[in-house]
């Protein structure tokens, strides 16, 4: 969304003197959507439907719908579809995600997602775990560097977690012994479910060979990789590669550590998808660009494009200043005892369930809709066509991604022969209008100026009127 249209955006919601909230509330309003817009952008500006219910799944349609809610508000609405190719075989389900949500929405997912045999799911991968996914690099040296790296901000994280947990003060601290490897298998876990099969990958370098931890009495440790000849010493990919703490004994920070989306949940009362849902099943494979083949596909890191993402995941100054404006939206909710968050979450479900699928190819330049989009997408359709190809594919696979993909991935189901067989939405978040302060005409006059935003901003692509197709018994 352009910055003249936020500005509009503002102007009316202050001026709608109609709304049972106050100016402020209304203005703090309007900046928390500025907010939300980032997070929008990153991943959750879906394509969404205002429409009925669809009787049967549709070639192109949404996987995001609103809804009206029970006591006056709305709900925002995800698609599972189910696709089947012949009469018997495989079962692909295109399992839709937004990453901000009720915890009882990932309750639902974690629940069903858990059925299937396998569970491709979306994550750009830290640096360092490419050699846990079935691509590989050609640098050895750097790779086996890069997965140290990761290894050591792991080790890292366990030590500080365990002592935040120890009970006698004298080791609350960064001078703690270095936890050991095993130790670092066994807890990282719990810190991020997704890492237990990547330190798995991270305890051996790319040639091979086990890495080595050396303790130091200080509290300090140095990784070791003995290099292509798995002997001390050597020269060129032979040499040893030694990997130090860092001075402060503390885990460098990470971009995705308490990113946006993360940051507009708490404000919000929701849950962030990667901390709510535990992706540590041995049926949970991950299926997606690692960060270094992110950047690569990029090819241009000044263009803009490393600039937003660094944005989005929280790394930038920009980002800092929204999170600002989001601890401001969390004061200003507690003193208009709670209308503020609902208003915020409703004007958040309207402004996706508004928007079309040409929302983010608008909102972003065209090589960073690209890779976010397109490329990822042909990193998780090719790990799916490599285990249908098998003697004995899975029974179900689950491609859990955000909803934003969902189209073209159905678009490549379809084109090669597979059918819809089944169809499924499940209540993401609501919102309470009378919470808000709002009356049906009010909630009438919020969704109007919302798709008059949209519009202003040139993303008001027609959403509805879609040709249907039949699910198919």
């Amino acid at each position: 969304m352009s910055r003249l249209a936020l500005r509009r955006w503002h102007r009316r919601v202050a001026d709608a003197t109609v709304w049972r909230v106050d100016r402020g509330a209304a203005v703090g309003a309007a900046i928390a959507i500025a907010a939300s817009a980032l997070m929008t952008v990153s991943s959750a500006a879906q394509t969404a439907s205002t429409g009925p219910a669809a009787s049967g799944a549709v070639a192109n349609a949404s996987f995001v719908r609103r809804s009206p809610a029970r006591e006056g508000g709305a709900q925002l609405e995800v698609a599972t579809r189910s696709y089947r190719r012949g009469e018997a075989g495989p079962v692909v389900a295109l399992v839709g995600a937004v990453h901000i949500a009720d915890a009882s929405y990932f309750d639902q997912m974690q629940r069903s997602l858990d059925e299937h045999a396998v569970v491709l799911y979306e994550s750009v991968a830290p640096r360092g775990v490419e050699r846990s996914l079935r691509r590989r690099g050609a640098d050895r040296v750097e790779l086996t560097r890069d997965s140290m790296l990761y290894l050591r901000r792991m080790m890292l994280l366990v030590r500080e977690a365990d002592q935040a947990n120890a009970t006698e003060p004298a080791k609350v601290g960064g001078t703690g012994a270095a936890p050991s490897l095993e130790r670092t298998l066994e807890r990282a876990p719990s810190i991020d479910s997704r890492a237990g099969a990547w330190i798995e990958a991270a305890l051996r370098d790319a040639w091979g060979g086990a890495i080595e931890l050396e303790a130091q009495e200080s509290g300090g440790f140095v990784l070791i990789s003995r290099g292509e000849d798995g002997a001390p010493g050597g020269e060129a990919e032979a040499a040893d590669i030694r990997l130090r703490t860092p001075p402060d004994r503390r885990a460098p920070a990470s971009s995705a550590d308490d990113g946006l989306q993360a940051g507009l949940a708490a404000a919000l009362g929701l849950s962030f998808q990667l901390t709510a849902m535990n992706y540590g099943g041995r049926h949970w494979e991950l299926a997606d660009m690692s960060e270094r083949e992110f950047s690569e596909a990029l090819g241009h890191p000044d263009d803009g494009s490393t600039a937003t993402m660094r944005t989005l995941t929280g790394a930038s100054m920009t980002a800092g200043l929204a999170r600002s404006v989001l601890a401001m939206l969390r004061l200003a909710d507690g003193v208009s005892g709670g209308r503020l968050r609902e208003l915020t979450k409703l004007m958040l479900i309207e402004a996706l369930a508004a928007s079309s699928e040409q929302t983010l190819k608008r909102g972003l330049p065209p090589k960073l809709m690209e890779v976010i989009l397109v490329r990822r997408n042909e990193v998780v359709w090719e790990e799916l066509a490599a285990r249908l190809a098998g003697d004995q594919p899975p029974e179900s696979i689950a491609i859990f991604y955000g909803a934003a993909h969902m189209p073209d991935l159905e678009r490549r189901l379809l084109a090669e022969g597979w059918r819809a067989v089944d169809e499924r939405w499940v209540p993401a978040m609501s919102a309470n209008a009378r919470a808000a302060g709002l009356d049906a005409s009010d909630e009438a006059m919020l969704r109007g100026m919302i798709r008059d935003a949209l519009r202003d901003a040139g993303l008001d692509e027609a959403v509805s009127g879609r040709p249907a197709g039949k699910v198919e018994p």
